[in-house]
């Protein structure tokens, strides 16, 4: 059953999250991890790559926090969670095919701490000793997936890729987060119409992707085929989310093509309009995660606010006392007694099953032919998703919901 005292935390930062981050040159969202901590009491830590293990390791070892950090493991408090493999478009013959890729090392039971811990990139970070400790406290504290579980959700984003209305979504998402990066105005508008022939898609996109892959560079490496594992990548997370009953702390544009998703989840398959609900709301309260990546907080703040925070994440698992000015009042209060109101003021997005009470703006019915038929294992995905959700998964997603694109595209 959710309590929703446990979130599900990726901290890659990539094209689809946290992607100035990415362009500035950082691999990890640090900041994400930080500010999770003080809204959950566990979090499950996304980590999927060595160098992003390490990133991790040197931001708690620079602070001389590495016995903290075990502390984490050892209590619960982190658990890693680790996909071994990789969801990536394979390109034969300028053709595109999403798919679960995993090598013969990786299809082996429980071997994190083999490839990971006692990876080459420690060498410089850590000693025998501390490989042989931290071994010892991510033991029983790691779940490890492999490709064969997450099929499903493959094949349901091939059946997105060919919907042309959320297909324009998975790269309207990415252009309202990057364009200042690029020099490309915010009234650009992606529509899309799709060509079919055989069992072949081309599709055809209102702009020159050729100038957007060119803005972007290297720095963040989009390609054609990037938008197409962005809902493999979405699909994998809930997923994930619905299997653990826990939320989800997200970054954007992730957050809007999961709030999509999520609604779309809810009205096939629980006949209501007003199960998903979103909340946005400013505080004063500073923008922790930004912040932190900055370096203008540590980890000693970050545990400080922690302790205080208590009643943040009690309103988040008290669900049917969710009362709005309660949390505007809790965030101020912490701020106050942190002594961290002077750097600024944020704005609280989430969204999901909210209620009752209700709050927020109820989103209407979808109409224009956004859902469209699913059949076999896309359909099957959907219904595992149907199955517990409003029911032993109540998920609440931190990130940021494009309802007005349910709006225009209902309608409304």
């Amino acid at each position: 059953m959710s309590d929703h005292s446990r979130a599900f935390v990726p901290i890659e930062a990539w094209c689809y999250s946290s992607p100035s981050l990415k362009y500035s040159g950082k691999s990890i969202d640090i900041g994400l991890m930080a500010e999770s901590l003080i809204y959950y009491d566990n979090i499950y830590l996304n980590i999927n790559t060595q160098q992003d293990f390490a990133e991790i390791l040197k931001w708690f070892i620079n602070q001389g926090k590495f016995e903290f950090f075990l502390s984490l493991l050892r209590d619960g408090i982190i658990i890693i969670y680790h996909y071994a493999f990789a969801t990536a478009p394979i390109n034969k013959d300028d053709k595109y095919i999403i798919m679960n890729i995993q090598d013969e090392e990786q299809k082996k039971k429980n071997t994190f701490i083999e490839r990971f811990v006692f990876h080459h990139l420690l060498n410089d970070i850590v000693n025998n000793k501390q490989r042989k400790l931290m071994a010892e406290a991510i033991e029983g504290n790691v779940i490890e997936v492999k490709a064969d579980d997450f099929g499903k959700p493959i094949k349901n984003a091939r059946d997105d890729f060919q919907n042309p209305t959320k297909c324009s979504l998975l790269l309207q998402s990415l252009l309202d987060e990057v364009y200042p990066l690029i020099g490309w105005g915010k009234d650009v508008k992606v529509k899309v119409t799709i060509d079919k022939f055989r069992d072949q898609h081309r599709i055809n996109w209102n702009m020159n992707l050729d100038k957007l892959i060119e803005g972007l560079g290297k720095k963040i490496n989009f390609s054609n085929a990037t938008p197409l594992a962005a809902a493999a990548v979405c699909n994998r997370t809930l997923q994930t989310t619905c299997q653990l009953k826990c939320d989800a702390f997200i970054s954007n544009p992730m957050g809007t093509l999961l709030g999509d998703k999520l609604y779309e989840t809810a009205h096939r398959f629980k006949n209501t309009k007003s199960i998903i609900d979103n909340l946005k709301l400013e505080v004063e309260f500073p923008d922790i995660r930004f912040l932190v990546n900055g370096g203008s907080l540590d980890l000693d703040n970050i545990i400080k606010i922690r302790k205080q925070a208590v009643k943040f994440r009690k309103w988040l698992q008290s669900e049917n006392d969710r009362d709005r000015n309660a949390i505007i009042a809790y965030h101020n209060e912490v701020a106050k007694e942190s002594g961290i109101t002077k750097l600024g003021r944020t704005t609280i997005k989430l969204f999901g099953i909210l209620g009752p009470p209700v709050v927020g703006t109820v989103i209407g019915d979808i109409k224009g032919g956004i859902l469209g038929a699913i059949a076999g294992a896309s359909f099957k995905f959907m219904a595992e998703l149907g199955s517990g959700f409003g029911s032993n998964w109540k998920p609440v997603i931190f990130g940021n919901w494009l309802d007005s694109y349910i709006k225009n595209t209902s309608g409304k």
